[in-house]
């Protein structure tokens, strides 16, 4: 199920957007009919994409200013600097708040 959210980097102002997919756990199985089983699988996240947008301001027409938006991708650089751990836990908090049975 793919899922997205936002994310403040600890400490900073500096805020992502975060794309990831989530699996929901599955219950074991002990028998199918044909006599195979399948173990209990725990919910899983795959962070797919962080994404940072940066703004810009540029010059218009006569003395005016346009504000642009350009989204650039810092999966890598997050990766890095050690802050994966961080952004899964707020895709986690996401989760923990999300009553999927409604």
């Amino acid at each position: 199920m793919k899922m997205k959210t936002a994310h403040t980097i600890e400490g900073t102002e500096i805020e992502l957007d975060i794309a990831f997919d989530y699996t929901p756990e599955e219950p074991e199985v002990r028998y199918y009919k044909d006599g195979s089983g399948q173990p209990a699988t725990p919910p899983d996240i795959e962070i797919t994409d962080v994404i940072w947008t940066r703004e810009d301001l540029k010059v218009g027409s006569g003395l005016t200013f346009e504000k642009t938006k350009t989204p650039v991708d810092v999966f890598e650089l997050m990766d890095k600097l050690g802050h994966m751990d961080e952004i899964e836990k707020t895709c986690w908090g996401m989760i923990e708040n999300i009553n999927f049975e409604d």
